[in-house]
């Protein structure tokens, strides 16, 4: 069976995927998120881990540096 394509998907076709993004399509806040990446226990770990595959979403280096300084 054929995967829709939502018109979110269309429009950011060929774009880099955001923390936004995965916060959205697993229908929690980009907080949590965040908090998954970094390591936190979160109840949503299931939806954010395949919304982060789906996606295939990978943290920026550059966003990662500037907030480690």
């Amino acid at each position: 069976m054929a995967e829709s394509i939502s018109e979110t998907d269309i429009s950011r076709a060929g774009k880099t995927s955001t923390i936004h993004d995965v916060a959205a399509r697993a229908g929690v806040s980009p907080a949590t998120v965040s908090r998954f990446l970094n390591g936190g226990r979160v109840r949503q770990a299931g939806a954010i881990g395949r919304a982060i595959d789906e996606l295939d979403f990978h943290p920026s280096a550059l966003a990662r540096s500037l907030k480690s300084g």
